[in-house]
């Protein structure tokens, strides 16, 4: 078991004020690594449960279903929430020498953890004020059809890479 770094950056944590109750519960999750940086792999469910969504930075990743807690700040915000939570933490570390998979994914922004990535949503096109509805989703994709008639296929494990939410386009990570 790999011991997580906890960074300067947890003062956030400080504001979590819906925690609910204390339940022993042992979680399992991925500390990603590659020669820059780590990245804590937890679920949008955990991310929501905790109440730490507004919380997280835009300097972390996430897909469609995960979320990837840099690890000098927003994994350490997660790990003390956990741990308030009364989680025990377990982590098996992964180490690539190239460059980690998660750094391709979309920055975290918050209106995907409220609002996710699921047929019927309306999103954006990045750099453009082009909107689409999600379709379909297919063994290799995610079916858009635009407002200019066109339909679209986005990558399926990595959907949120090119398109923006349409409730929240320029927000990043934390809102004010």
């Amino acid at each position: 078991m790999t011991k997580l770094p906890v960074g300067k950056a947890n003062k956030p944590f400080n504001k979590v004020t819906n925690i609910k109750s204390v339940k022993k519960v042992v979680k399992k999750y991925n500390y990603i690594q590659d020669p820059g940086h780590g990245w804590l792999s937890v679920s949008h469910k955990d991310i929501i449960e905790l109440g730490i969504k507004d919380l997280i930075s835009g300097y972390s990743y996430m897909n469609s279903t995960r979320v990837f807690l840099e690890e000098d700040g927003d994994a350490g915000i997660f790990v003390k929430a956990a741990k308030a939570m009364g989680w025990t933490i377990e982590t098996k570390s992964s180490h690539t020498n190239n460059q980690a998979s998660c750094r391709s994914y979309a920055n975290y922004n918050v209106a995907w953890i409220d609002n996710p990535f699921t047929i019927g949503r309306t999103v954006y096109f990045h750099g453009s004020d082009l909107t689409a509805i999600v379709e379909e989703k297919t063994k290799t994709g995610w079916n858009l059809k635009a407002s200019n008639g066109i339909t679209y296929r986005v990558p399926r494990l990595n959907p949120l890479g090119r398109i923006l939410p349409s409730d929240n386009r320029g927000a990043k990570g934390k809102t004010a």
